[in-house]
């Protein structure tokens, strides 16, 4: 999977991308954008999202579903998922996904 942050819910999910900032792996990589598969559907989110792309200039691409069907298709994908954040505001799912062999261990700066 090429997940590139582990277990990030809800609200803190979507500040950690907000405040990534130019240590993300996306700016490093020069991709230009990040793949966040998201179960939450709020305006303060979006916010936050075009946000980082103004602050960034990396574009986020939303794939949007509820949490169960976001799991599946990441495990359908498989190893050439695009998937890089996973964000639900269920710890339930996050620890199915994390049962599931879904997340990769991040480090960050301090």
């Amino acid at each position: 999977m090429r997940l590139r942050l582990s277990l990030i819910a809800a609200v803190a999910g979507a500040a950690a991308l907000a405040a990534c900032g130019q240590n993300n792996q996306a700016a490093e990589s020069g991709s230009g954008e990040v793949n966040l598969y998201t179960a939450r559907h709020y305006d303060a989110d979006l916010a936050l999202y075009e946000r980082f792309t103004e602050e960034t200039g990396i574009r986020v691409n939303r794939i949007e579903g509820n949490a169960d069907q976001l799991i599946a298709r990441m495990q359908s994908e498989g190893a050439n998922s695009p998937a890089d954040v996973f964000v639900s505001a269920d710890a339930g799912a996050l620890w199915r996904a994390q049962n599931a062999g879904l997340f990769q261990a991040a480090e960050s700066e301090p």
